[in-house]
């Protein structure tokens, strides 16, 4: 199974750095046809088989983009969708932003990773008939991000502080328009797909710092450009009908139908130049219409396997490269080119990371001798006051707990990060921080406790805005320590 795996990496590579010389070698398109024309069936069979592993691959986060697309256009009003009587996710129509009023919660399972830093505000963008009108308010040196994906899940725009962007009127405008930009735009945000993300982060300091954050998201709306004038200047969101919801992790990337939602996707957005001649070769399988048995049984074996590469992947140990003690860098978050195997991975269980400019994602599954991380121990992550995240003097960092499943789990003492902006976080006499990792209370340093639930857990170091040495990766958290 290995070698099978490398054999098909190995072709993931090849076809990723050049996909234009893969051209159509086997298809008999000078006669119209998209068939193979083999007599040979096991021929057939694996050829489908590897370029539909492929195809699996470089797919998966357009399909999960076509599904929440079909989602998000059932909404028709603002509202919030509620699980267990909590607030869960924003429930936004197209084009028309929605915020969550408080952090996410730990009892929902509709987004994966959550921050616990930010209150979250979304919705998926048409841009086909008209530009988008996107308003914010003066944030002052509030950290705000207004991250902008294209349909694959690279992001493209992401106006902010780091940016310096300035309050006012934002046109997002898809690849095709050429229309009168009206009067009071502060900046034109092209975007390479009609079809676009966008994610709103607004940084809370804490409940204490509610007060001061919701007047400043309430005054966040977007619209699209014809019907901006009749769209409120501010929504409060803390009003919003509630929808209940089961508390179901939604399937984006459902095994039954992957091939023909991935065959409607195709269709449905705009693709990069140097990917015309993959598409085509994807094609050349029928993705999923062939009758052809050997095709068939291709496919299958295909998306078999191209699910357990990319669940694989998916993993906190293989997103990126391995640093010293375990940790692991994110460093092609939001701007991943051509490798398709980290994007789908990514989309898997980090779906919409910003740039590494705008935050790095270091991950953490083991401790310092490589054993699992594990609730039923205690742990001690000792920062020297040198090697403290290093971050932009505006910025922050974190370090939240997620379970196995990369979702928030619930504990009695309701906390799930800590950070610069954790209320009452004690540093030591020489500048170093110590943070306590376990599921009871560490009598003393409460403050700087880190609770962790009664199983297997991970951890995600956000590091916000992040300095020099983590940006050309000289920075190394230290190591996860096992205590008695």
């Amino acid at each position: 199974m290995r070698a099978k795996i490398l054999l098909i990496c190995m072709l993931i590579i090849c076809l990723s750095l050049a996909p234009n010389v893969c051209g159509q070698p086997f298809g008999d398109e000078r006669q119209g046809k998209n068939e193979l024309n083999w007599d040979n069936e096991t021929l057939r069979e694996e050829w489908t088989y590897t370029i539909g592993v492929q195809a699996y691959i470089w797919g998966y986060p357009l399909v999960s983009q076509y599904n929440r697309f079909i989602g998000v256009s059932k909404n028709q009003e603002l509202h919030i969708k509620s699980v267990n009587g909590f607030d869960a996710v924003p429930g936004a129509p197209i084009n028309h932003i929605c915020f969550l009023s408080n952090y996410a919660n730990p009892t929902e399972r509709k987004i994966v990773a959550p921050n616990v830093d930010t209150l979250y505000g979304s919705t998926l963008l048409n841009l086909t008939k008209e530009p988008i009108v996107l308003r914010i308010p003066d944030m002052k040196d509030r950290y705000w991000i207004a991250e902008m994906c294209e349909y694959n899940t690279d992001t493209f725009a992401s106006p902010g502080l780091r940016r310096g962007s300035k309050p006012g009127s934002y046109l997002i405008a898809g690849p095709g328009w050429n229309g009168t930009i009206p009067e009071g735009i502060v900046e034109v945000i092209r975007s390479p797909t009609n079809k676009t993300m966008l994610l709103f982060r607004v940084l809370m300091r804490g409940e204490s710092d509610r007060k001061n954050v919701i007047p400043l998201i309430n005054q966040i709306t977007s619209a699209p450009m014809s019907e901006i004038n009749n769209t409120p200047t501010t929504i409060d969101y803390d009003k919003l009908p509630r929808v209940e919801e089961p508390n179901v992790t939604p399937d984006w990337v459902p095994d039954v139908i992957f091939w023909e939602e991935l065959r409607a996707a195709i269709k449905t957005t705009e693709h990069r130049e140097n990917e015309k001649a993959l598409i085509a070769l994807f094609n050349q399988t029928g993705l999923g219409v062939s009758e052809d048995p050997a095709i068939i049984r291709g496919l299958n074996r295909a998306l078999k396997d191209g699910k357990a590469i990319v669940e694989d992947k998916a993993r906190f140990k293989n997103l990126g490269p391995m640093l010293n003690y375990g940790w692991t860098l994110i460093i092609t978050g939001g701007r991943f080119g051509t490798d398709y195997l980290t994007r789908a991975a990514v989309a898997d269980s980090f779906i919409y990371a910003n740039l590494p400019e705008d935050s790095l994602y270091y991950l953490q599954e083991f401790d310092r001798i490589g054993e699992k991380l594990n609730g039923t121990n205690r742990y001690l992550i000792h920062f020297d006051e040198e090697n403290l995240p290093p971050i932009d003097p505006r910025a922050f960092w974190s370090v939240t707990v997620y379970n196995e499943d990369y979702f928030l789990e619930e504990h009695p003492a309701n906390r799930y990060n800590i950070g610069t902006v954790t209320e009452g976080l004690k540093y030591n006499k020489d500048g170093s921080l110590d943070v306590h990792l376990q599921y009871d209370k560490p009598e003393g340093n409460e403050s700087n406790w880190l609770p962790v639930p009664k199983e297997p857990f991970l951890l995600v170091m956000r590091v916000y805005m992040p300095g020099p040495s983590a940006l050309n990766n000289t920075y190394n958290p230290p190591p996860v320590v096992k205590v008695t």
